[in-house]
């Protein structure tokens, strides 16, 4: 502002200088602020621009990923994925129902999964002609033992051994007032619990036969090796009974800590001297 003396006209050389530094100290101030506001708005300016780089960036990455990805799906791509699954389910991980899995691994402990267990049987029954077993049917059965045996491996499943078989000749009312069989669960796993450190240690777990019951088959006993495991082993079990005639079928229940396997083994014993009677000995059947 420019001040003018009470007589009206004449600036004095001091209000000319005071009007000359207030005029030139505005200017800077225009200068200052009018500065200040340019960086403000370069810093905005540069800061959208930068934004928007990056959205677009990301965007055409997000466009190139789901092309990548559209473009990738097919039969290879499937089968890898398929292949990442079947290892987390061989993996060390529970990927199944409980419910599922004790019932597959009931099942497995009555039975061998080795397939060289199987070689003599595939063998006799190869030479009987194709009609009992043919080459392809050998295959398929190896096939499915060599997968069940990597299960086994891998989730630490307890195993049987093979049912033995044999082809005899039986004398009329010749059969032996007693017959005993032993047959062996292979891998048996005990219980685990946690302890103070809370890891999980294997404990020492009952084993024991109940629900012993026959048909055909008289006075059946079936007796353990052992009553108490405390660590992954085998267990072998002596099975006595007094055969008749035809078809002798032993069952029972092998208890082992909380696991409950139920067994069933066969037996046939021909009464003709003439006829070949083809013994099915241990031969173990699916849970129910």
């Amino acid at each position: 502002m420019i001040n003018f003396n009470k007589n009206g006209v004449q600036n004095s050389n001091k209000d000319i200088m005071q009007v000359y530094q207030r005029v030139l100290f505005q200017n800077y101030n225009v200068k200052v602020v009018n500065g200040a506001l340019q960086k403000q708005y370069n810093v905005a300016k540069n800061f959208y621009l930068d934004l928007y780089n990056h959205s677009a960036t990301t965007l055409y990455f997000e466009k190139s990923i789901l092309k990548a990805i559209n473009d990738a799906v097919g039969q290879k791509s499937v089968k890898q994925a398929l292949a990442m699954q079947v290892m987390h389910t061989f993996s060390k991980r529970a990927e199944l129902p409980l419910d599922y899995t004790n019932q597959v691994n009931s099942t497995m402990a009555s039975i061998s999964v080795r397939a060289g267990d199987y070689t003599a049987l595939f063998n006799k029954l190869k030479a009987m002609g194709a009609r009992a077993l043919s080459d392809e049917q050998i295959n398929s059965y190896n096939t499915k033992l060599n997968l069940l045996e990597k299960y086994a491996s891998a989730k630490g499943a307890t195993t049987g051994t093979i049912p033995s078989y044999s082809f005899i000749n039986v004398e009329n009312d010749n059969l032996p007032s007693t017959v005993s069989k032993t047959f062996a669960m292979d891998s048996v796993y005990p219980e685990m619990k946690a302890n103070d450190n809370k890891e999980n240690k294997y404990v020492a777990t009952s084993v024991w036969v109940t629900n012993i019951r026959g048909q055909g088959a008289q006075n059946v006993a079936v007796t353990p090796s052992v009553n108490s495991i405390s660590e992954p082993t085998s267990i072998q079990f002596q099975l006595q009974f007094t055969p008749n005639d035809g078809v002798n079928t032993v069952e029972f229940d092998v208890e082992i800590g909380n696991e409950k396997m139920p067994m069933q083994y066969t037996f046939f014993y021909d009464n003709s001297k003439v006829n070949t009677a083809f013994v099915k000995e241990n031969l173990s059947s699916t849970r129910k």
